[in-house]
C-alpha cells in the first residue's frame, strides 16, 4: 500500500453547517463528529475498491511514538472511487482542546484479515475540529462555571453586567437584521433568526447503501449516491495440467465458496475449496479417481452442513454421489447411485424440502428424464423415477426447490429442440407435469434455473437457432407458462449458462461468448429478466465455458469457469452485486 494524500475542506463544510443550525435550534447541541476526506492509491494509481480503515489520534507528528491518546476509530469496508472516500469520524468529548492532534491511518483491503498497513506521515488536524473546544460555556477556558457562577466573577464580562441582569449600560442596538443566509429579524420587541436553506445547504441526511458512494448532496440535505464500478478479481484456482471442465459452485457451511469439477488430465472429480471469499486461492482434493469420473459435476450443501457431489462415471455409465466428510471436502464417502443403463450425465443436485438430496439427470440408454431422491444426507441409497419418457428427452438438466416444496427441473427435449419444465408432484418427484416453456426454433440447451425473488422459476439458457442467450420467467410455480426474453443477442452466446439471485432480488447470470471466448455476466434489470445490464468480466483468451455461479456472504457473486486457453480453473469474485 502506498502513501495517501489526505484533504479536510469536507471538515470545514460540515461543522459550518451544524453550528448554522445549532444557532436556530439551541436545545440541540452541537455533536462532536466531523467530516474527513482523503485519497488513496495503490502502486502509484488512485485506488478503488472496499478497503479496512483504522484511524488514530496522537499529540505528536513522530511515529515513534506508539500510544494514542484515544482508542481508534475503525471504518470496515470503506467504499473508495477513484482514490477518493469521505468518513464520518467522532472521537467524543476531551479530545479537541486547543492543543495539536495528530492523524494517524492504517489501511487493508477489505476482504483481508491481515495487519494493517500504516501510513505516513501523520496528518495535522487543523482548527475547525478544534472550535468544538467551546462549543458549551461549561468547557469555555475563561468561564469555567458559567452555569452556575454570578457574572461579577468571571473574566472578559463587559462593564454594567451584574449577576446576569443588563445594568443598562447604554448599548445602541435598534434593530437584528437578518443576513445573507438567514431570515426574519426585528425592529422592535423579540427577533428572532432562522437560516435561509435556498441560500444555505441544509443538513445533510441519509446515507448509501454497501456498494454506492456519495456523488453529491440536493438542496433539502438528501444524499445522491452512485453505484461503484469495481472491477472483479479473476484468479486461476488450479492450473494442474486441464483441470476446470464441468464446474459446479456452492458457499459452504463455512462461508467460503466450494467448487466441483472434473481433471482432463487425470480423469477424476476434484474439489476446490476457497481460502477466503474471493476465492484467490483454494485447498485442493482429489475426490474420486477410480477410472474415468467426475463428468457433469453439480454441488449443494446437505441439511448435515456437508457438500454432497452428484457426477457420471464415464468408465461404467453410471450416477455416483459423494458425501463429504467436511466442509473443505477433504474426501468424501462415495456411492453409485443408478447403473442401470447409460446414465448420470447432465446431472443437477438440490437440497429438497424433506432435507434429502434429490438429483436429476438424464437416462441416455432409455432417452428419459431422471430423478433419484436420496434416503439419507449422504445418499448412501435412492428411489430412482422416470419423470419424462416421450422421445429423446432429459438433456441439459438443472434443478431447484420451488416455492411451494417441491422440485422444478429444466431441459431440453431434443427430440422438438424445446425447453420443457417438469414440475414434482412431491418431494421425491415420483411423477411430474410437464411443461414445453420455449419451442421457437431450437432452444433450451444449457439451462439453469432458480427461484426468484418473486417466488416463480426463473430459467436461463441457449438459443441455438439464432445463437442468444434467453430466458424464461415462469407464470407460476409450475411453469405451466412463461414470459420469454432474448437478453444477449451480439454473436455466439455459446452453451454454459449458469443462474442465481443476487443480494439485490434481481437474476445474475453467467454464460459463455463463443463469438469472442469471453466469460459474460447478464444483470437482470427485474424479477422477470425482461432486460439485463451486460458486462465482460474475463476477455484474456478463451474463457467462460462450464460456467457456474454463486452468491457469496459478502453479497457478491462468485462464478467459477474453465478457462480454455491456459487449461485451468478460474474463479472471479465480483467486485459489485451486478459485476461490472
Amino acid at each position: 500500500m502506498n502513501a495517501m494524500r489526505v484533504l479536510l475542506a469536507g471538515a470545514s463544510s460540515g461543522l459550518a453547517l451544524s453550528l448554522m443550525t445549532a444557532g436556530v435550534a439551541l436545545a440541540v447541541p452541537l455533536g462532536t463528529a466531523f467530516t474527513y476526506q482523503g485519497q488513496l492509491s495503490e502502486s502509484g494509481q488512485p485506488a478503488t475498491g472496499l478497503y479496512d480503515l483504522e484511524l488514530c489520534l496522537f499529540d505528536t507528528p513522530d511515529t515513534g511514538i506508539t500510544v494514542p491518546i484515544t482508542v481508534c476509530d475503525i471504518k470496515d469496508d470503506v467504499p473508495v472511487e477513484n482514490g477518493l472516500f469521505t468518513l464520518a469520524l467522532d472521537y467524543g468529548d476531551g479530545i479537541f482542546i486547543g492543543e495539536e492532534r495528530w492523524l494517524e491511518l492504517r489501511v487493508r483491503p477489505g476482504d483481508s484479515t491481515d495487519a494493517y498497513t500504516t501510513l505516513a506521515p501523520r496528518q495535522l488536524i487543523r482548527a475547525t475540529p478544534e472550535a468544538l473546544h467551546a462549543r458549551s460555556a461549561d468547557n469555555a477556558t475563561t468561564a469555567v462555571t458559567a452555569n452556575s457562577a454570578p457574572w461579577s466573577g468571571l473574566s472578559g464580562v463587559p462593564a454594567g453586567f451584574a449577576d446576569g441582569d443588563d445594568a443598562d449600560s447604554g448599548g445602541d442596538i435598534t434593530a437584528v437584521i437578518a443576513g445573507t443566509g438567514l431570515s426574519g429579524g426585528a425592529s422592535s420587541g423579540a427577533a428572532s433568526l432562522a437560516v435561509d436553506t435556498s441560500v444555505v445547504q441544509a443538513r445533510v441526511s441519509g446515507s448509501c447503501p454497501a456498494g454506492q458512494y456519495l456523488r453529491g448532496i440536493n438542496a433539502d440535505g438528501s444524499v445522491l449516491c452512485e453505484p461503484l464500478s469495481i472491477p472483479p478479481r479473476l484468479g486461476a484456482v488450479d492450473s494442474t495440467f486441464v483441470v476446470g471442465w464441468h464446474t459446479s459452485i456452492a458457499i459452504g457451511s463455512d462461508s467460503l465458496p466450494v467448487i466441483s469439477y472434473y481433471d482432463v488430465t487425470n480423469g477424476d472429480l476434484k474439489i476446490a475449496h476457497c481460502a477466503n471469499i474471493a476465492c484467490s486461492s483454494a485447498t485442493l482434493t482429489t475426490v474420486d479417481a477410480t477410472g474415468y469420473v467426475g463428468y457433469h459435476t453439480a454441488i449443494a450443501i446437505g441439511n448435515d452442513d456437508l457438500p454432497v457431489i452428484s457426477y457420471w462415471d464415464s468408465s461404467n455409465l453410471d450416477l455416483k454421489v459423494a458425501h463429504c466428510v467436511d466442509a473443505a471436502c477433504g474426501s468424501a464417502t462415495l456411492t453409485t447411485v443408478d447403473a442401470t443403463g447409460d446414465v448420470g450425465r447432465s446431472t443437477a443436485i438440490a437440497i429438497g424440502s424433506d432435507g434429502l438430496p434429490v438429483i436429476s439427470y438424464s437416462d441416455l440408454s432409455n432417452t428419459n428424464l431422471k430423478v433419484a431422491h436420496c434416503d439419507n444426507a449422504a445418499c448412501s441409497s435412492a428411489t430412482l423415477s422416470t419423470v419424462d419418457a416421450a422421445g429423446d428427452v432429459g438433456f441439459y438438466t438443472a434443478i431447484a426447490i420451488g416455492s411451494d416444496g417441491r422440485p422444478v427441473i429444466s431441459y431440453y427435449d431434443l427430440s422438438n429442440g424445446d425447453l420443457k419444465v417438469a414440475h414434482c408432484a412431491n418431494a421425491a418427484c415420483s411423477s411430474a407435469t410437464l411443461s414445453t416453456v420455449d419451442a421457437t426454433g431450437d432452444v433450451g440447451r444449457h439451462t439453469n434455473i432458480a427461484i426468484g425473488s418473486d417466488g416463480r422459476p426463473v430459467i436461463s439458457y441457449y438459443d441455438f437457432s439464432n445463437g442468444d442467450l434467453k430466458v424464461a420467467h415462469c407464470a407460476n410455480a409450475a411453469c405451466s407458462s412463461a414470459t420469454l426474453s432474448t437478453v444477449d443477442t451480439a454473436g455466439d452466446m455459446d452453451a454454459d449458462t449458469a443462474i442465481a439471485i443476487g443480494s439485490d432480488g434481481l437474476p445474475v447470470i453467467s454464460y459463455h461468448d463463443n463469438t469472442n471466448g469471453d466469460l459474460k455476466v447478464a444483470h437482470c434489470v427485474d424479477a422477470a429478466c425482461s432486460s439485463a445490464t451486460l458486462s465482460t468480466v474475463d476477455g484474456a483468451g478463451d474463457v467462460g465455458e462450464y460456467t457456474a455461479i454463486a452468491i457469496g456472504t459478502d453479497g457478491l457473486p462468485v462464478i467459477s469457469y474453465f478457462d480454455d486457453t491456459n487449461g485451468d480453473l478460474k474463479v472471479a469474485h465480483c467486485g459489485t452485486r451486478s459485476c461490472q
